[in-house]
């Protein structure tokens, strides 16, 4: 499996170790963070659900297509789940391929498509303590 759901912290290091690969020209993560800002309101916090059968199952999906590609040797993504702090990472995508372009465009293909297609839901709690889901 490539694509791990998980509700503690997400440990870069650790994710960077089931990365390594000789032949590997170019490693690119992306790491989601919890920012304080959005929209013009202060974030105090996030808390991710998910359907976690199908969320695993498309996450899956998507990684494979890529790891089809010639040139990439490999590629995890992690997605948090439950109530994150400002700053946590709430997702990290790495990808290992031949060249550096590939994991550059692949990289941003694979965030981009968790984030439309895999059935994750993100509610964000504000200092006045109104909370919202975003789309």
């Amino acid at each position: 499996m490539k694509f791990f759901l998980i509700d503690s912290l997400i440990n870069p290091e650790f994710w960077y170790s089931k990365l390594e690969n000789e032949q590997a020209g170019g490693l690119v993560v992306f790491e989601g963070r919890v920012r304080k800002n959005n929209h013009g309101k202060k974030v105090v916090g996030l808390n991710y659900q998910s359907h976690p059968t199908l969320a695993r199952q498309e996450g899956e999906r998507i990684l494979t297509e890529f790891l089809s590609h010639s040139k990439v040797i490999d590629a995890i993504a992690v997605h948090r789940t439950g109530s994150l702090k400002l700053g946590e990472i709430a997702v990290w995508v790495g990808v290992l391929s031949i060249h550096r372009k590939e994991a550059f465009d692949v990289c941003e293909h694979i965030i981009n498509r968790i984030k439309k297609e895999v059935p994750i839901w993100k509610k964000e709690q504000y200092e006045d303590t109104s909370a919202k889901w975003l789309v």
